[in-house]
């Protein structure tokens, strides 16, 4: 077998990586969008986290208001947005915290719960979306990544989940995660010379000659196959040469602004917190955020996808918190019992110590946000940032997908007016108990449809339903005061 061959083989078996790009024979071209884009480049992350936020420690308390409340008090799971102590300065100007928004598509189709997580992003079905989420809608659809290094990046920690994710691509197509922080770094960084070192830079002209002519040759042998397919066999060797594109985007001479690079990650023997990697995690989810906010900071990418980990499987062993079940979602989800009430009298007081055990999962993911957004902001990026922080459901104890928190992060560009907390309904406050029976739902799809607006993508409907209705408007009370109850 000839080198050249051999090097081909070894190529595509790598282009299984984790980021996503932009389609290689076809680019949707907006030119208001690139308009917008060019002058303001903003920046989006989706982040997931397991189970829900206690209710109790989380929703807005008796007599605040939109603009008036306290996220500081001891014990609120949302307390690190507001922590100047330990982040060195307070997010709650930068801060919408939602009440009362349901996965209305995941609860209409029976796929609440666990299985709703597919769903938050893309506004879909989540067992079968039909549409990408909404990073790749942005990144990749209509090219507002086109002008970085890696249109969009997809993480992970702890779990590889190949038939379960939240980034999908056009169709619905599940793309990948990566979960090893070396891969995330080699994605990101890899080639990049800092500085004006010869022997640096002849290094990296001598990579990019040699890939680019790897790339040259697998461009007309993978052209001349394309030729000859049909429209659906097309569109699924679209998706491998979307990871090509990224390739030869990184061989290319896009500019640079990164003053310094991060140092390359440690080997971790275990990934997965199934093969014994709990211990790591919180070193890994660390670097993976930290390798995301660098790549932010340079402008190497602009769009990121995170799926967070709870506490369980030693992890809390190894982000130094004591007294945590090694199974948080059979010995926290499920005994999680909150307040019960019938309209406005309390049935039933529920039973603090669980809300504060759920809460020091919750409180370790949000603080995981919070030291990402510091990152951020130190690096003067925060303000033109919008980060969507979502768990899969409202109360983990009856896997229920009504009242699902929901937070809006970072400045948005001034696209929308942070320091809010939204009441979209009269609801039961993530207590799906007292929501029984209810016939309205107020659907997660009117954030979705905010956030292409705020990035200049025009639309009014987003995701798929057989409900047209669910995936219908904007959330209004995003961008006006005064709106919400």
């Amino acid at each position: 077998m000839s080198t050249l061959a051999q090097s081909r083989r070894a190529f595509l078996r790598a282009l299984g990586a984790g980021a996503t790009a932009l389609p290689f024979f076809r680019l949707l071209e907006n030119s208001a969008v690139h308009a917008q884009a060019a002058s303001t480049p903003m920046r989006y992350v989706s982040v997931l986290h397991l189970h829900s936020a206690a209710s109790p420690l989380y929703v807005r308390q008796a007599g605040e208001t939109e603009t008036d409340f306290d996220i500081a008090y001891e014990g609120c799971v949302l307390k690190c947005f507001d922590d100047p102590d330990t982040y060195g300065v307070s997010f709650k100007d930068k801060l919408i915290a939602i009440d009362g928004m349901d996965l209305a598509v995941a609860l209409a189709t029976g796929d609440g719960g666990h299985s709703a997580g597919p769903g938050v992003f893309t506004g879909a079905t989540p067992t079968s979306p039909e549409n990408s989420s909404i990073d790749q809608f942005l990144a990749v659809e209509h090219g507002l990544g086109a002008d970085t290094r890696v249109s969009s990046i997809a993480l992970g920690m702890g779990l590889d989940t190949p038939d379960w994710g939240i980034v999908f691509g056009a169709g619905g197509v599940l793309l990948q995660k990566i979960i090893d922080p070396t891969e995330t770094y080699n994605t990101l960084f890899a080639g990049i010379v800092v500085g004006d070192d010869p022997v640096a830079l002849a290094e990296a002209e001598r990579k990019r000659h040699l890939g680019g002519s790897l790339l040259d040759y697998l461009r007309s042998d993978i052209g001349r196959t394309y030729e000859r397919l049909g429209g659906e066999e097309r569109e699924k060797l679209d998706l491998h040469l979307t990871t090509l594109r990224e390739l030869e985007k990184r061989l290319g001479d896009l500019e640079f602004h990164c003053a310094s690079l991060p140092d390359p990650p440690p080997t971790f023997e275990h990934l997965t917190t199934l093969a014994g990697a709990g211990p790591d995690l919180h070193e890994i989810t660390q670097l993976q955020m930290g390798f995301l906010a660098q790549a932010m900071a340079c402008d190497l990418t602009r769009f990121g996808s995170v799926e967070l980990h709870d506490l369980s499987g030693g992890a809390a062993v190894g982000a130094g918190i004591v007294d945590m079940p090694n199974d948080n979602h059979a010995e926290l989800a499920h005994k999680y019992f909150p307040p019960i009430y019938d309209g406005e009298e309390l049935v039933d007081p529920g039973d603090p110590e669980s809300w504060e055990r759920l809460a020091v999962v919750h409180r370790y993911n949000y603080g995981t946000v919070a030291a990402f957004m510091k990152d951020l902001h130190a690096a003067g990026v925060l303000d033109d940032t919008l980060i969507y922080v979502s768990g899969e459901m409202g109360e983990p104890n009856l896997h229920s997908s009504e009242d699902t928190p929901m937070l809006l992060l970072g400045g948005a560009g001034g696209k929308f007016q942070m320091g809010r907390r939204l009441k979209v309904k009269d609801n039961c406050a993530g207590n799906a108990r007292n929501c029984a029976g209810r016939e309205q739902l107020t659907s997660h799809n009117q954030v979705l449809v905010s956030i292409a607006n705020a990035f200049g993508v025009e639309i009014d409907t987003y995701g798929t339903a057989l409900d047209t209705e669910l995936t219908q408007g904007a959330l209004a009370a995003l961008t006006e005061l005064g709106v919400s109850l």
